[in-house]
C-alpha cells in the first residue's frame, strides 16, 4: 500500500519561520556567485538591499565591522551599491559615503565598477556626488574613462569628458583611451576620441605599442583603416621590435596583412633576434599568409642569431608553411645554421612525420627517397627517435653508396672501353 511521506512538525515550524521574499537577486546580478553559501542571512539581505537601494532596510542591517572591512568578495559597501540601476543609487552613495571605504582590495573604485559594468545610472549619481572622482586610478593604475573606451562604453565616455576626464591620460600599463579603443575594437569610440577629443594619434603604452599595433593585435581592420588613412606610421615599432605587419602575421590576420603591404610597409624589419614577418608567419603556420609574403618579395632566408622560417616550420609541424618555403626557388631544403641543424632533424626531433615526408620529396635526403621512406615508417611504427633509427639503416645506406659508386666506376670504365674501341676502329680504316 502506498503511504504519502508526511513532513514532521519540527520541519513545518522551520518551514513557516523562512522569510516570504527568499533571496533571489545576488549582487551583480550573477545567481552563481561563489562562496555566496557561506554568508550569513544577515549578510546576505544587507548585500541584496545595498545592490537595490533599499536605503532604510540598509540602516537596520549594518553593523561596526560593515563599515571596516570588506562585504562580499573583497568589495566594500560602495562598489556593492555600484551595482544599481534604480534611481535611487544616488541616495544609497550619499548614505554610504560617510564612513565607509571607497576602494576595495584592488583599489577599484565605484566608477571603476560602474565603467566596467555599463552602470551609466550609478556613474551619473556618483559624479553628481563626487565630480571630480573621474581622475581615480586603480592600483594598476586603471582609469574609469580607460575602462569605458575599452569597453567601447561611449555614452559613459562623453559624461567621463563632459566632468572634465582628460582623454590622453595615460591607464593601466601607460595605455590610452585611444589605444584601449582600438585594442577593443570599438570603432565609434575610436572615431570620437580622434575627431571631438584630438587626441595624440601616435601615442604608446608602456610597451611602445601605438593604436595600429593595438587594432592590430583584435584583427580591426576598419579601425587600421581609419589610422593609415590618418597618416599614422605603418611601420612603427615596439620595444620588442614588432610592427603592424609583424603583429598581423604572427595572428595570421591575413587580410589585415595584404592591407599593409599595399601600404608599402618594410616586410624586413626584424625584432631584436633578428625575426621578420615571415618568421612568426611560418613559426605559427600561416601557410596563406608565407604565400603572400613570399609573393611580394619578402625574403625567406633571413639574417637569423639561429634557424630560418623552414626550420621553424618543421620544428612545429606546419607542414602547408613548410611546403611553401621548400617549394621556393631560393630556400635550400639542406641548409644547416649555426648550431648545425636542418629543417630534417628538427621535424624528426619532434616525431613530424609528415613534414619528414615532404622534405625526403622536395630532396632533402638526396635521392635515396625509399629508404629514407622505409625509415620514416620505421619511426612512426617504433616511436623510435631519428637518430636511433637512422643507425639500424646505416649499414644499409653504406651499402647502396657502395653500390652506386661501383655503378659509377663502372659506367666510367665501360666508356673508356667504348672510346678505345672507336680509336682502334678508326686506325684499322686507315
Amino acid at each position: 500500500m502506498y503511504h504519502s511521506k508526511r513532513r514532521k512538525p519540527h520541519q513545518q515550524q522551520k518551514e513557516q519561520r523562512r522569510p516570504s521574499s527568499t533571496p533571489s537577486k545576488m549582487p551583480d546580478n550573477d545567481p552563481c556567485r561563489a562562496n555566496w553559501h557561506l554568508l550569513s542571512d544577515r549578510k546576505k539581505k544587507l548585500i541584496i538591499n545595498i545592490s537595490e537601494g533599499n536605503v532604510y532596510q540598509v540602516e537596520h542591517l549594518l553593523i561596526k565591522d560593515d563599515m571596516k572591512y570588506p562585504i562580499y568578495e573583497g568589495k566594500g559597501a560602495m562598489i556593492v551599491a555600484a551595482s544599481n540601476t534604480n534611481e535611487n543609487v544616488k541616495e544609497m552613495f550619499k548614505y554610504l559615503s560617510e564612513g565607509f571605504p571607497e576602494r576595495d582590495r584592488d583599489g577599484t573604485t565605484p566608477l571603476h565598477y560602474c565603467a566596467a559594468n555599463f552602470n551609466l545610472v550609478a556613474m551619473k549619481a556618483y559624479l553628481e556626488l563626487n565630480p571630480f572622482s573621474h581622475s581615480q586610478q586603480s592600483y594598476d593604475g586603471s582609469s574609469p574613462l580607460g575602462l569605458c573606451a575599452q569597453h567601447g562604453n561611449l555614452e559613459a565616455v562623453k559624461l567621463l569628458l563632459k566632468y572634465g576626464a582628460d582623454p590622453n591620460a595615460e591607464g593601466c600599463n601607460k595605455a590610452t583611451p585611444l589605444i584601449l579603443a582600438c585594442l577593443g575594437g570599438h570603432l565609434e569610440t575610436m572615431e570620437y576620441l580622434l575627431t571631438e577629443c584630438n587626441v595624440a594619434i601616435e601615442a604608446v603604452d608602456a610597451d611602445g605599442r601605438t593604436p595600429l599595433q593595438a587594432a592590430s593585435i583584435g584583427n580591426h581592420t576598419e579601425i587600421c583603416t581609419m589610422l593609415l588613412d590618418r597618416g599614422v606610421n605603418v611601420d612603427g615599432m615596439a620595444r620588442d621590435g614588432k610592427t603592424a605587419l609583424i603583429i598581423a602575421c604572427m595572428y595570421g590576420w591575413r587580410k589585415l596583412a595584404k592591407m599593409y603591404i599595399r601600404e608599402f610597409c618594410d616586410t624586413e624589419l626584424s625584432t631584436k633576434n633578428g625575426k621578420t614577418a615571415i618568421v612568426f608567419a611560418a613559426e605559427n603556420g600561416h601557410a596563406k599568409v608565407v604565400k603572400d609574403l613570399l609573393n611580394n618579395g619578402a625574403n625567406p632566408n633571413p639574417d637569423l642569431e639561429d634557424g630560418s622560417p623552414l626550420l621553424y616550420a618543421c620544428q612545429e609541424g606546419h607542414l602547408a608553411a613548410a611546403k611553401v618555403l621548400a617549394q621556393h626557388q631560393l630556400v635550400d631544403v639542406r641548409w644547416y645554421d649555426q648550431k648545425k641543424r636542418c629543417a630534417f632533424s628538427m621535424a624528426g626531433a619532434n616525431c613530424h612525420y609528415h613534414v619528414l615526408r615532404m622534405l625526403v620529396k622536395q630532396g632533402a635526403k638526396g635521392c635515396q627517397k625509399k629508404l629514407w621512406y622505409q625509415i620514416i615508417d620505421r619511426m612512426q611504427d617504433t616511436g623510435s627517435s631519428l637518430e636511433i633509427v637512422e643507425k639500424e639503416y646505416k649499414e644499409k645506406i653504406e651499402q647502396l653508396k657502395l653500390e652506386k659508386e661501383k655503378r659509377r666506376i663502372e659506367q666510367v670504365e665501360e666508356k673508356r672501353r667504348k672510346r678505345k674501341m672507336e680509336v682502334l676502329a678508326a686506325a684499322e680504316e686507315k
